[in-house]
């Protein structure tokens, strides 16, 4: 649910974590590697320039590095496709002349679908610890994972509450034998990348399984999407009388403009029912703007208690409570390994075994995180807890939805019309 790869760089943001407690021998300081799409020069990024997803998701990692009493130093790779595996090589043997480059105890990230896959498979090759805060593909972990852990949830898991929870038959007002009640007419519109893909994917195949009829199933460029083409889908949308559309955009931008699109083209009376899977749809760049009002969003669900306020969005609440979640690891680590002897920065023997501990503890953990809530994960490296909810945008900020709110607004929308 990202702004995918760019024509800019991927950045590696390392992080010096100065942790004394539980600490084995003489208090070490810690390295921990972060993958970031954004653009720098000279080691330094430029989160000016920087997509708006990621400059949302690098304030929750500062403001949670900050509490952590985390240093950083940024440096960046070029935009080669091999990107990704030169970095993670990089933070996983680190470098001769630069011993601030690694190697590190873990790595979090990275901010894009392509990128997270890459890293996770590299990840596992030189086992070291990965947690992926916000990338969410159903498949970016390898099928035999053993070292990385999303902590974000998969397309799946949106696509089945709102198509397998929320908006079922039998809510809706009929039933598998029911054959007089309507059927949802459903569209789909998503970016053309392998994050659009794979959110449609998921969202069409909890639809059949609804027995809901899918009556436009389209893409559209991820970058730089063109007002006409949209306004081109839309209409064809309209034509096929479609009650729901699925929204799927990793781009505030691209999310704030469809939104405004189907609003030019059709009184609100007759709209149908606008949901933004995820993506940019979170952002707090599109749940502040005016184009979000009247449109669901799907989001993981966030929790207040021990949340930040500064804390806004998705984005930065995922990867607020990664750096917790790893900042725990990193501490419980020492009293998992079999030899707190063995756990050294100092040594290739001494890196792996903490490694090893990083990794034991993260399988281990069960916690109540702030701004995700209860987060373990399964033996696939799953969050077992990864939970949904609704929100719409009011005065420029977020709502919680309720389910029967967007219930009635379908079956206001399903029933017939008394204009005619």
């Amino acid at each position: 649910m990202i702004k995918h790869i760019r024509s800019w760089g991927i950045v590696l943001l390392l992080l010096t974590a100065i942790l004394s407690a539980c600490r084995p021998e003489t208090a070490q300081a810690i390295s921990v590697g972060s993958l970031w799409d954004a653009p720098a020069e000279n080691g330094q990024i430029d989160w000016a320039a920087a997509s708006l997803l990621a400059g949302e998701a690098n304030r929750g990692f500062e403001l949670a590095s900050q509490d952590a009493a985390f240093e950083s130093l940024r440096f960046a790779e070029g935009n080669r496709q091999d990107d990704v595996q030169a970095a993670v090589r990089q933070l996983a043997e680190g470098q001769k002349d630069t011993p601030t480059a690694g190697p590190v105890l873990a790595l979090l990230g990275a901010t894009s679908n392509e990128a997270t896959a890459r890293a996770a498979a590299l990840a596992n090759f030189f086992n070291l610890p990965m947690i992926v805060p916000s990338a969410s593909g159903d498949n970016l972990l390898p099928s035999n994972n053993l070292w990385a852990f999303q902590l974000s949830a998969p397309n799946s898991t949106y696509a089945r509450y709102l198509l397998g929870t929320v908006l079922t038959a039998q809510a809706l007002g009929g039933g598998a034998e029911d054959e007089s009640a309507p059927v949802a007419r459903i569209a789909i519109l998503y970016e053309q990348n392998t994050y659009g893909e794979n959110a449609a994917v998921a969202a069409a195949e909890a639809a059949m399984q609804q027995n809901l009829e899918i009556t436009v199933y389209d893409r559209f460029p991820a970058e730089n999407a063109n007002p006409t083409l949209l306004r081109g889908l839309a209409n064809a949308v309209i034509d096929a009388d479609a009650h729901i559309v699925i929204l799927i955009s990793s781009d505030p931008a691209a999310a704030r403009l469809l939104a405004q699109t189907f609003k030019n083209l059709l009184d609100p009376r007759a709209m149908p029912v606008l949901v933004g899977m995820a993506g940019g749809f979170t952002s707090q760049n599109f749940l502040s703007s005016p184009e979000a009002e009247g449109v669901t969003v799907l989001r993981q669900q966030m929790q207040a208690e021990g949340c930040p306020a500064e804390i806004q969005s998705l984005y930065a609440a995922q990867n607020y409570a990664a750096v917790k979640l790893l900042a725990y690891a990193v501490e419980e680590a020492p009293n998992l390994a079999a030899d707190r002897e063995q756990l050294s920065l100092a040594s290739a023997d001494g890196i792996s075994a903490y490694r090893e501990a990083v990794r034991d503890a993260l399988k281990a953990a069960s916690l109540n995180l702030p701004c995700l809530g209860q987060v373990a994960f399964d033996n696939a490296g799953q969050n077992k807890f990864a939970r949904i909810e609704l929100v719409t945008a009011e005065n420029g900020a977020a709502r919680v939805l309720s389910a029967e709110e967007l219930v009635a607004a379908v079956k206001q929308r399903l029933a017939p019309s008394t204009a005619e």
